[in-house]
């Protein structure tokens, strides 16, 4: 399709929902500010959490608050185990390299 048409159908679907342009910007804003709360450690990481459920859950209070809030802990919740990953990863690479399966208890 042309570049008008596809245009003219965003800004259409734009103008019928008002609360998705607000929820686009809020999220295009976030993740320009997500460098920024990486580099301030797990509060900054709890603050732009709290700043994104703000920005986009206020602007539109008739969308369903139950996906947005989910990728959201699920995003601060692994940019604040990020740290922890390399040795998680090693671990297992050690465990998978001594080929022992994981021990379990007789019931």
């Amino acid at each position: 399709e042309s570049t008008l048409t596809v245009t003219g159908t965003l800004w259409r679907a734009l103008a019928a929902q008002p609360a998705l342009g607000l929820e686009a910007l809020a999220l295009g804003v976030a993740a320009a500010l997500l460098p920024l709360a990486l580099a301030r450690g797990p509060w900054g990481i709890a603050a732009y959490g709290s700043a994104c459920l703000a920005a986009t859950l206020v602007p539109a209070p008739e969308i369903s608050p139950v996906p947005l809030v989910l990728a959201i802990w699920a995003t601060c919740g692994l940019l604040a185990a990020r740290p922890y990953l390399p040795a998680l990863r090693a671990a297992l690479t050690r465990h998978r390299s001594t080929g022992s399966a994981p021990s379990s208890t007789p019931a």
